[in-house]
């Protein structure tokens, strides 16, 4: 009942008094110094008076993925190993633990997940591997496989684990030993907090904004301070013959937690729990690049999309600025309820995300509460096949309704008091929804919460702006992202 009127409250209160965080800052770097390269890739660190303990860098990368997968790998192959040792032993200690997680790793990789890939991403690889023989960098390929398989699990990783082994023994997989099992779904709750994985996204364009320009942004909340903040990374790729694009993330990360195209399409993910999964699929960071290689709209993104297949249980947004109008009604962003064999597409204000509901000890209500000219997510769906397939029904007093229920709360609080909004409210609105413990809008005075990775973006073709936080530190001077300092990167200078 206590968190029932929470909700209610929320409703509410946030409308007539929205807050901003209290801990976050917008820096613009002074400049980029160059600390290795190797043919046309160049590595930066990022001058950013001090606002970060240890250097954020940025990977400008040129060539065929062939060529700058070999660059990643001589110019940044011993931050790849450091941050994968350093991740490993974090959330497992013991080395025999260790080894049985990388078989599984491995096994899943080779058997599934790397079966649909596309040749270009398979040639990167390769250019690690080579790299990585040429430098005395073992395995680097192998070491960035895993990663990228463990990325694939965005959520609860123990019950995604449970239930790809579930649907794999279902289509006549490879049984593993009973204990190995039993030592996986166990190691498994070491990478998922008790509150459990989550994210959100969302796009803002039109009458919201200042001269209907679009904002969108994604924030990472995981497993926190596990060394991997040690490389913070903006990736830009210029893969030969097809569109430039930045991804943010750390080092070793090849794929897209999230990013920006010289086209302005910006790609979002959350996961979403479901029992309906499969490794047979393109594994989705990888996925997401691919997209912003490819495609200049919404139509090409979308085509794209549907002639690849889906893994676990997901929320994406692809959002473009070349579909956006701000002299018309325009659509310019589409949500993804993604699972094996699924993909809903949502656009603002669709009428089944109105509709959901909720029901609860005897009581019912509107779990969605859509509008126009702004679409975001948490970390559940709103399609009634994905909803079916849900691991946890959604609690309307639970984390993830309440996070949408903000978001929602913050564009309709601007838009009652006649801001049109500019990225300094899309960032203060990104920064809110950055789990940092138990208050949203303050942020805290010790190591609370788990928000990694919190970006804000103004996409634009041909060029554009990023607002990129990242965690900070370690120990008890630790701090989530959303609490730290937003470096703005101008695209521009990039593309």
């Amino acid at each position: 009942m206590k968190s029932l009127l929470l909700l209610i409250l929320l409703f509410i209160i946030l409308p007539l008094s929205f807050a901003q965080t209290d801990g976050f800052k917008i820096v613009t770097p002074s400049g980029y110094t160059l600390v290795n390269s190797h043919n046309q890739s160049r590595l930066y660190t990022i001058q950013d008076g001090g606002a970060y303990d240890k250097p954020v860098y940025l990977l400008d990368l040129h060539g065929t993925h062939y060529q700058m997968g070999y660059d990643y790998g001589v110019i940044f192959g011993s931050a790849i190993e450091s941050t994968y040792q350093k991740f490993l032993a974090n959330l497992i200690p013991k080395t025999w633990e260790q080894i049985s997680l990388e078989f599984f790793l491995d096994w899943q990789w080779t058997d599934y997940l790397s079966l649909q890939i596309t040749q270009e991403f398979r040639d990167e690889l390769r250019g690690l591997r080579d790299a990585g023989i040429a430098h005395n960098y073992a395995n680097l390929d192998v070491l960035v496989q895993r990663i990228i398989t463990i990325s694939n699990f965005p959520g609860d990783v123990n019950s995604n684990i449970e239930w790809l082994l579930i649907n794999e023994a279902d289509e006549g997989a490879m049984k593993l030993p009973p204990k190995l099992t039993k030592l996986l779904r166990s190691k498994s709750r070491s990478i998922s907090q008790s509150k459990g994985m989550q994210c959100s996204f969302f796009a803002v364009w039109g009458n919201r904004t200042e001269s209907g320009q679009l904002f969108s942004m994604r924030n990472l909340d995981w497993d926190s301070d596990t060394g991997i903040n040690d490389y913070k990374l903006i990736t830009v790729w210029h893969p030969t013959g097809k569109i430039a694009y930045a991804t943010v993330g750390f080092a070793g990360v090849l794929g897209a937690l999230t990013g920006i195209s010289s086209e302005g399409l910006t790609v979002h993910e959350a996961g979403n729990d479901v029992t309906q999964e499969t490794f047979l699929g393109f594994t989705w960071t990888l996925r997401l690049r691919y997209v912003m290689e490819n495609a200049r709209n919404l139509n090409e993104a979308l085509n794209i999309w549907f002639a690849t297949n889906n893994t676990l249980g997901m929320n994406h947004m692809i959002s473009s600025s070349n579909d956006n109008n701000p002299n018309a009604e325009s659509h310019p962003a589409v949500a993804l309820e993604t699972m094996s064999g699924i993909t809903a597409v949502f656009q603002d204000n669709d009428e089944r995300e109105a509709e959901l509901m909720w029901h609860k000890d005897g009581k019912t209500g509107h779990l969605g509460a859509p509008l126009p000219e702004a679409l975001w997510r948490t970390n559940h769906g709103y399609d009634p096949d994905i909803v079916f397939h849900q691991v946890r029904s959604t609690n309307p007093n639970g984390d993830t309704a309440t996070r949408y229920n903000i978001l929602h709360n913050g564009f309709e609080y601007y838009k009652s008091i006649g801001k049109k909004m500019t990225f300094y409210e899309a960032v203060n609105l990104t920064s809110i929804l950055g789990d940092k413990g138990d208050d949203f809008f303050h942020c805290p005075s010790g190591p609370d919460g788990i928000n990694i990775l919190s970006v804000t973006y103004q996409p634009q073709k041909g060029a554009g702006m990023m607002y990129v936080a990242f965690e900070k530190s370690t120990g008890a001077t630790w701090r989530p992202a959303c609490c730290n300092s937003y470096l703005t990167i101008d695209l521009s200078k990039w593309w």
